[in-house]
């Protein structure tokens, strides 16, 4: 898993959002999904794909804060077991990923919520996992996918 990068941002609403990551490699196509809009934006529920790695990541969230529900793109392919995990009453808090056969592939995912909920492992944990434990809650992903997830980073909302 390659080195923890911390940088700091502001969102569109002025609010403060810190980036860490990306872990894992940088194979197939870069996509982002998090607080850019004019409008406040919520996660409400993340689909995981996995097999013998986690193969892809979708995610529903809400923008506007007036019931507008949006899927976004499936990053990576709906290939194996898939998984889903609710976020309507939680925010993810701590986030856990595993390396795979190389450092360029993410094999392992778990996440944890404010409510003490955990989701995972996706996939066995082999190796060095990294785990992050955030000081506020997550608020949208990136990262880079084709066949499977290569790379994964988060945006958190600092408390």
């Amino acid at each position: 898993i390659r080195s923890l990068y911390l940088l700091q941002a502001w969102d569109k609403l002025g609010e403060k959002i810190s980036i860490l990551g990306p872990w894992g490699g940088e194979s197939g196509q870069a996509w982002a999904l998090g607080p850019f809009h004019d409008t406040p934006f919520r996660l409400l529920k993340i689909t995981v794909w996995y097999g013998n790695a986690v193969d892809g990541l979708q995610f529903q969230y809400e923008l506007g804060g007036d019931g507008v529900i949006i899927d976004s793109p499936l990053y990576g392919k709906n290939m194996g077991t898939s998984a889903e995990i609710p976020l309507v009453d939680d925010e993810l808090t701590v986030i856990r990923v595993g390396p795979g056969v190389g450092p360029d592939i993410i094999a392992a995912l778990t996440f944890f919520t404010n409510n003490g909920l955990f989701y995972g492992p996706y996939l066995r944990e082999r190796g060095k996992k990294l785990k992050v434990e955030l000081n506020g809650s997550i608020a949208g992903f990136f990262g880079h996918a084709s066949n499977h997830v290569y790379g994964l980073g988060i945006y958190m909302k600092p408390k």
